[in-house]
């Protein structure tokens, strides 16, 4: 390490200096004052009249359980809040094109009774018929009818 040796705190490894001046931080040291230069610290005076603090006594029990204090005001009585449906969800498709089928829609609670009020009253799912109208009639082409037929003889030649 570059610099004067007579400073023990100096460092040089900030940002390339290669030592470090302390008089550029501080300034020259002033005159001495009206009674000189300090010396150096004394020796310790003797403890006083009282002496030392003595060590803390030990602490006590605690005491058991008191009486039970008095009861406080009651609160406010909460006003009762009544079930309340949210609304339907869409019907769904229908199961059957044709000749009979089903769709369904359901509804969940949007607000629970509270405090005493009202539940809800009603279903939580809907069925309802839809796709009533007849099929048509079914064409069969000549495969169906002479497997149709095949099946026909067979049950009927089983029978006898």
């Amino acid at each position: 390490v570059k610099g004067r040796k007579d400073w023990p705190g100096l460092r040089a490894d900030f940002f390339g200096c290669d030592y470090f001046d302390l008089h550029r931080l501080r300034g020259p040291p002033g005159p001495p004052g009206k009674n000189g230069v300090p010396g150096p610290p004394g020796d310790r005076g003797s403890p006083g009249k009282d002496g030392h603090q003595g060590l803390a006594g030990v602490k006590g029990i605690h005491g058991g359980v008191g009486k039970r204090g008095l009861p406080g005001i009651p609160g406010p009585i909460p006003e009762p809040v009544n079930c309340l449906w949210d609304v339907w969800s869409p019907w769904t498709a229908c199961s059957a094109t044709c000749g009979g089928g089903f769709k369904r829609r359901e509804r969940n609670i949007k607000k629970y009774p509270q405090n005493g009020g009202d539940n809800c009253n009603g279903l939580t799912f809907a069925y309802g018929m839809c796709g009533q109208e007849s099929c048509p009639a079914m064409v069969e082409t000549k495969s169906q009818a002479s497997s149709n037929a095949t099946a026909a003889a067979s049950k009927t030649g089983s029978a006898t």
